[in-house]
């Protein structure tokens, strides 16, 4: 009975969080046009383990946060485990590239303690 009950709040939180989303005056985007100034924005698809949203910064560099290019054992990811999807909607993306090289802050933490000094290493 406890697990029905669970999934009842689940479910109806859900609904309540849907029906809130619908309220806020967003809307889809449902055609090409719409991505219009949104192109430089995509996603990083990390070896089938993962993505992190990527932006274009210039033509041929992707800026991300520190943890979306180290694996699970907080090692930097290979170049060829990352590829940019630029203005992706419904599975399909504008432009794809494969990154052909990784750069991270030397002093950012994989997977260390959230502290003042590692959030301030992740965001300068």
């Amino acid at each position: 009975m406890r697990l029905g009950a669970f999934v009842l709040t689940v479910v109806t939180a859900l609904y309540a969080t849907v029906a809130a989303a619908q309220d806020t005056g967003l809307r889809r985007l449902t055609d090409r046009d719409d991505l219009l100034g949104w192109e430089a924005v995509g996603r990083l698809e990390l070896n089938g383990q993962g993505f992190c949203t990527g932006t274009l910064i210039a033509p041929d560099l992707v800026l991300t946060a520190a943890h979306c290019v180290y694996d699970q054992r907080h090692n930097l990811r290979p170049a060829d485990q990352i590829t940019f999807r630029a203005g992706l909607r419904d599975g399909v993306a504008i432009a794809e590239r494969q990154a052909l090289q990784i750069a991270a802050d030397p002093e950012f933490r994989s997977g260390g303690r959230l502290d003042l000094e590692n959030i301030r290493m992740m965001s300068h």
